[in-house]
C-alpha cells in the first residue's frame, strides 16, 4: 500500500500534464478557431500576383535565363 502512496504524485502529474497543456493552448488562442492566414487589406491578390511576376522576371534576367 505504501508503493501506491509513493506513485500517486507521479501519476497525478502524468495525468494532469496533457489536460493542463490543452487549457494553456486554448487560453493562448483565446478560444477562437483559426481559419488560416489573413491577407493584408492594403494588398489584393492581383497586386501580389503582379509583384511576384515582376520579381520572377527580374530574377530570370539576373540569372541570364529567359522564357
Amino acid at each position: 500500500m505504501d508503493w501506491l502512496i509513493g506513485i500517486f504524485p507521479i501519476a497525478l502529474v502524468i495525468l494532469l500534464c496533457p489536460l493542463m497543456m490543452f487549457f494553456m493552448m486554448r487560453g493562448m488562442h483565446g478560444g477562437q478557431t483559426h481559419t488560416g492566414p489573413t491577407a493584408s487589406p492594403a494588398l489584393t491578390d492581383n497586386d501580389e500576383l503582379t509583384r511576384l511576376r515582376e520579381e520572377v522576371s527580374a530574377l530570370r534576367e539576373e540569372a541570364g535565363t529567359r522564357r
